[in-house]
């Protein structure tokens, strides 16, 4: 099995002026550094259940959010999608594992409506997907998928995986700490 991980970057967790346009740049977001405030109101477009919707991602503020990067051409993605559906039922409303699907190129809507309608996560009324995102993507850069970005109660960016740590053992480490955001000596609830 191949995987990559994203390379490592010198950043600032802060976003600055783009030069040219006058366009705010997204700069890309690290373990340990907390998501900005538009995160959770940034409205995107979701596929819910043989639909699309726009909606922003604050009804997962709160709880540990694992954003789950998807193409529909990707065969470790689509093997994936039963054990975050496990997950998901197993943990409920506590966790949100949610699928953002980033490639414009290659994933149309008949293409994404077969992928998804094909597997038993989207049976369940909690099954999405966030679609022809490039918001997302700006923050969490990737080489290759599945990857998993992990986002506590605390909006703190806690880990940033491959698959094969996306696991019932691990989200139970973390569901259990009191407070994700004291570990950096933040005061937030």
């Amino acid at each position: 099995m191949l995987f990559g991980l994203p390379e490592v970057r010198s950043q600032s967790p802060e976003r600055q002026e783009a030069v040219a346009g006058g366009k705010e740049e997204i700069k890309p977001l690290k373990v340990g550094e907390k998501v900005p405030e538009e995160f959770w109101n940034k409205e995107h477009l979701f596929y819910i259940e043989g639909d699309t919707v726009r909606k922003n991602l604050e009804e997962f503020r709160g709880k540990l959010l694992i954003l789950d990067f998807w193409a529909s051409w990707c065969g470790a993605c689509k093997s994936w999608f039963s054990n975050n559906s496990q997950l998901q039922k197993e943990y409920g409303n506590g966790i949100k594992i949610l699928l953002v699907n980033s490639d414009t190129l290659h994933d149309d809507l008949i293409k994404i409506d077969k992928v998804l309608s094909d597997h038993r996560y989207f049976e369940e009324k909690n099954g999405q997907s966030i679609i022809y995102d490039s918001y997302l993507k700006n923050f969490f850069p990737y080489f290759s998928i599945p990857l998993y970005i992990w986002i506590d109660s605390g909006g703190m960016i806690r880990a940033i995986t491959t698959f094969d740590f996306v696991s019932s053992s691990q989200i139970k480490t973390l569901l259990n700490r009191k407070q994700f955001s004291r570990w950096k000596g933040d005061k937030g609830e």
